[in-house]
């Protein structure tokens, strides 16, 4: 019970991070909160019991328990320290954009580093679709389905994602994506996503913006607050996604929009989460001329 309540403590600091306000609950983790509660509760009844024959024990301190307890709380247990070189600068090679695109991939595929970081079950996530897109979905990095496929959105979120797409009036040839960092974060806990550190974004810019580069879209889609933090070189502690969502920007001298990451609504699954996505998705549509039915324009409200 420990490990999942440790699971739903670091996905609710990670929303919090993320400017949530407000989550759904489903009833498999309300009941897991309950048998905590429960439980706790039950432990400080025992410990409140006192035997009426016996004196009460002289007070001391525990040195061992004291550094223990500073010890653990020093720690940032959703991060591990990782000591990365400095990135290599990257030159693309004059040629077609499939034929760079391949060339990239295989410089990232021979990457030391880069496959260093990755798990004996899990592959380096580059980045996939069409070169030739208008449309560039940046995410933060990998969970554990996209890791294992080696493919961008893979799994529920992905699934979210391209339904969006769809209600876009689009294809899968429509857009390129990729994330910020190519591998998944490496994890005491391994069922547990953790979001890259700035060590590990700054190692892989160069490949984001040789991506950038190669595919030159007309928008840019940021994902979630790491892709923030990766295509702007914000302060993270600084960035309140909410505050930001549907704002544009130029990176790269290319438009950019800031919005939820699909997770999002995923955990905070209500009629206003999702109209927020999909009014930047229509901002999208602005920007790049598409025909917006009056259907689509009432999606959500």
């Amino acid at each position: 019970m420990v490990k999942n309540i440790d699971a739903v403590y670091d996905e609710l600091l990670r929303l919090k991070n993320e400017g949530v306000d407000q989550i759904f609950i489903n009833s498999d983790t309300t009941e897991l909160i309950r048998e905590l509660s429960s439980a706790r509760t039950s432990n400080k009844a025992k410990n409140n019991v006192v035997n009426k024959d016996s004196k009460p024990a002289k007070s001391h301190t525990d040195q061992s328990g004291i550094k223990s307890t500073k010890k653990k709380e020093g720690l940032d247990y959703g991060e591990i320290k990782l000591i990365f070189p400095k990135p290599t600068s990257i030159n693309l090679p004059c040629s077609d954009k499939n034929s760079q695109m391949d060339w990239l991939r295989k410089q990232m595929e021979s990457c030391s580093t880069c496959n260093a970081q990755v798990g004996g079950n899990e592959k380096i996530v580059f980045g996939s679709g069409n070169v030739d897109a208008d449309i560039f979905f940046c995410c933060d990095a990998p969970n554990e389905e996209e890791a294992k496929a080696g493919i961008p959105f893979t799994g529920s979120s992905g699934d979210l994602m391209l339904k969006v797409v769809n209600a876009m009036g689009l294809n899968n040839d429509s857009f390129y994506t990729t994330h910020i960092v190519k591998w998944r974060p490496k994890h005491h806990k391994t069922s547990v996503n953790r979001d890259p550190n700035l060590e590990e974004i700054e190692f892989c810019a160069p490949y984001l913006q040789a991506q950038i580069a190669i595919v030159m879209p007309k928008v840019i889609i940021a994902l979630g607050k790491t892709a923030v933090v990766g295509l702007t070189n914000r302060d993270p502690a600084n960035i309140v996604l909410k505050d930001l969502r549907g704002k544009w920007e130029r990176v790269e001298n290319i438009p950019t929009i800031f919005t939820y990451h699909p997770t999002y609504l995923l955990h905070n699954n209500t009629l206003r989460a999702k109209r927020q996505l999909w009014e930047d998705m229509l901002e999208v549509m602005k920007k790049l001329k598409l025909p917006i039915s009056d259907k689509q324009k009432e999606y959500f409200l």
